[in-house]
């Protein structure tokens, strides 16, 4: 005679899903933190403050790259407040470069330019083409940037604010 297996109480049963479901929402989140983790540190690698210097070394693929930033932005379907400051650094280095502003540590540049290299890159710690997690370690990259860099930004923009007035003068 084959053993049966009782049937457990529907509540128990129902226990043991949320139980289960709470471990795979834990399990998620400890994942998407290993993945920002992960983001940071490829924004923080010698690999890419490397690659940042050679862009900042040559005004004309520098200009190529802020030109395929700005079209990666624009396919963005959503723009958070992190994402919305790409303009801003994208203007504060192409200031840089054309010398029109250099009040800004190369730290700051290196960071900034690092940061719009992950952005920029399809294949990160969450590919792009899984379009809201995708983007989600793209804003946290940039985010953590905004923070080291926000002081320079706003200067950035007060010193253009002061420039505004000056040709409306």
């Amino acid at each position: 005679m084959p053993l049966s297996i009782p049937k457990l109480p529907n509540r128990l049963t129902q226990t043991a899903k949320n139980w289960a479901d709470k471990q795979k929402e834990q399990l998620a989140q400890v994942d998407l933190k290993e993945k920002f983790d992960l983001a940071l540190q490829s924004w923080k690698s010698k690999k890419t403050e490397a690659e940042a210097a050679q862009l900042l070394a040559d005004s004309d693929k520098m200009e190529e790259f802020l030109q395929g930033v700005e079209l990666k932005l624009k396919k963005v379907p959503f723009a958070g407040e992190n994402l919305a400051v790409v303009p801003g650094m994208i203007s504060l280095i192409r200031s840089y470069i054309k010398r029109d502003y250099r009040e800004v540590p190369k730290g700051v540049l290196l960071a900034t330019v690092g940061a719009l290299i992950y952005f920029f890159s399809p294949v990160d710690a969450l590919p792009d083409f899984l379009l809201g997690p995708g983007l989600l370690d793209d804003a946290f990259v940039l985010g953590a940037c905004l923070k080291l860099i926000k002081s320079d930004l706003n200067d950035f923009r007060d010193w253009q604010a002061s420039q505004t007035k000056e040709l409306d003068k």
